[in-house]
């Protein structure tokens, strides 16, 4: 038999239409309330961004309106907590397929530094994008501590157990 007469077919789309319907089944087959309906809850795509002077996350949240938006940031954490509400279908049509996920979300995201500027924090929601820019507090340098000796002592440092004195260098 030639070689150009057997065809050879992939199975990745096959596999991919099994793993399909079976995240149809799990995510639609029991409420949100159960546990396998918790499984079945929607996280929103995101991006995470560090430049020189800030961090910024940006998430895909498609039909979300800003007043079902609950965002948050605390010791070094961002969470973004929202919810897209059900859509129904037009009168006299059924559902024949549904596969954009509606109901509660939570995303918590911990960030490369938790050294931000609290005043300078900013969200924008445009054209179904999440943009929020945390600027970054910079790094203060230490600051040295200068060693002083206790008053009278001129230096003298008494070693343990020996009784003796051992002069120091004094401090400047």
């Amino acid at each position: 038999m030639p070689a150009s007469s057997l065809t050879q077919r992939s199975p990745i789309p096959a596999i991919r239409d099994e793993l399909h319907e079976l995240q149809r089944v799990f995510t639609h087959s029991w409420p949100e309330g159960s546990l396998f309906g918790r499984l079945g809850t929607w996280v929103p795509r995101m991006d995470l961004y560090e430049g020189d002077t800030s961090i910024t996350v940006r998430m895909d949240l498609p039909g979300i309106k800003k007043g079902d938006l609950d965002i948050s940031f605390t010791e070094g954490v961002l969470t973004v907590k929202g919810e897209r509400h059900e859509t129904s279908a037009h009168d006299g049509e059924s559902c024949y397929s549904s596969e954009r996920r509606e109901g509660r979300f939570s995303r918590s995201i911990q960030l490369p530094t938790s050294h931000v500027k609290m005043q300078g924090l900013k969200a924008v929601l445009s054209e179904g994008v999440l943009e929020v820019v945390l600027p970054k507090e910079h790094e203060k340098t230490p600051h040295h501590i200068p060693i002083d000796s206790p008053a009278g002592a001129n230096g003298a440092i008494k070693v343990r157990g020996t009784g003796q004195r051992r002069r120091t260098a004094k401090a400047k």
